[in-house]
């Protein structure tokens, strides 16, 4: 499956401008990434979960900075960004609470 760039229609031009240039080529590489492994013979074993993970903590971090809250310390926008918009009703019933998830991230 190819990917699909984020949908900005709505957004204004500097908006737009941002995710086409420095959000959208993380986001593909993480598309690409979640296709590994690919096979024991390709030599491409690995299935690059923890270097996934920080790319989107990174693409995170950098929203909640520039498309979230301007003010205030980046750890705390981070961690609200996370507390508001992070689809908690989707986790498994019995996981980590909120709170943990949010600080170990």
């Amino acid at each position: 499956m190819a990917y699909t760039s984020l949908r900005t229609d709505a957004a204004p031009e500097s908006i737009k401008d941002f995710v086409r240039h420095h959000v959208d080529m993380q986001l593909h590489d993480v598309h690409t990434m979640l296709r590994l492994p690919l096979s024991k013979e390709s030599g491409m074993e690995g299935g690059c979960n923890f270097a996934s993970a920080s790319v989107l903590c990174a693409v995170l971090a950098g929203a909640s900075t520039v498309f979230f809250r301007q003010q205030g310390p980046d750890g705390e926008r981070f961690t609200d960004l996370l507390a508001a918009h992070y689809p908690w009703d989707s986790q498994p019933r019995g996981g980590v609470e909120r709170s943990i998830a949010i600080s170990a991230l």
